[in-house]
């Protein structure tokens, strides 16, 4: 969530971080995954049912902080709480950004390296001359590459 409002995406900020929420609030009743909140996760691949740590990584004070900015943030008409979506490749249906399944179809998808958001096609389906021009092997999009390496 945090990472997503500092690239300035408030939608997906507001669903990441209400998250982060959900699962302190679900540390500290001890009630497992069970009492959280899934609807803005289906047809995504973020998993439903894991394990739940003990303690938060973040005291009380940070949580409060995190909890205020939702709150004031929940009340701005401009912020939608709902995940970036694309189209699939193969299917055309509209799935989450950086989901590596799609739910409709099955096909997966590589995690770039840099960035582990999905590299849209495969190794295979590029012809020759574009894959050498484009310097993509299916493991990373070279655009995130070019932007990662300028910044090291």
């Amino acid at each position: 969530g945090q990472a997503c409002k500092a690239a300035g995406k408030l939608n997906q900020a507001f669903v990441f971080t209400n998250r982060f929420l959900d699962i302190c609030d679900a540390m500290e009743e001890g009630e497992g995954t069970s009492m959280i909140e899934n609807t803005d996760f289906e047809s995504t691949d973020v998993p439903f049912d894991f394990n739940i740590q003990d303690k938060t990584f973040l005291g009380e004070p940070e949580r409060d902080e995190v909890r205020d900015w939702v709150l004031t943030l929940s009340m701005d008409n401009k912020v939608e709480p709902v995940l970036h979506a694309r189209a699939c490749y193969k299917c055309s249906s509209q799935i989450y950004e950086g989901t590596l399944l799609c739910p409709s179809c099955g096909v997966k998808f590589k995690p770039c390296v840099v960035t582990g958001m999905p590299v849209a096609r495969g190794r295979g389906e590029l012809a020759p001359d574009e894959v050498f021009l484009n310097f993509h092997n299916g493991t990373f999009n070279f655009k995130d590459y070019v932007e990662f390496t300028l910044k090291a």
